[in-house]
């Protein structure tokens, strides 16, 4: 979504915010249904934390996409991978032990 956006001519800051928006949601469904594999119901205080935790990360990496780009100047999409493997390790980590933490069906060994 990132490279179609900028494809577009969309200021590079403004498609991280969209493309992390879409991200965001597939994120949400994949991660509760398979990654973490919930089987209670959401409740808003998962939906509450899983976008906090994503609006941090989304703070993070916009300030390290900027920062890559502008400061190390290197490409945008090399920016990007950067930024994203940083994203994905504050997601991974706030969605395991925060969000979804109580949520997993205990398995009866």
């Amino acid at each position: 979504m990132f490279a179609l956006f900028v494809h577009f001519h969309i200021p590079y800051t403004i498609a991280q915010c969209l493309s992390y928006i879409c991200g965001m949601l597939n994120s949400y469904i994949v991660n509760r249904n398979w990654t973490f594999e919930a089987v209670s119901r959401p409740t808003s205080r998962e939906m509450v934390l899983f976008a906090g935790i994503n609006l941090l990360s989304l703070g993070v990496t916009e300030g390290m996409l900027v920062f890559f780009h502008h400061s190390l100047f290197h490409s945008l999409m090399a920016s990007k991978l950067l930024a994203t493997l940083v994203g994905l390790g504050i997601n991974f980590i706030g969605s395991k032990y925060l969000v979804f933490k109580n949520t997993a069906q205990v398995d009866p060994q």
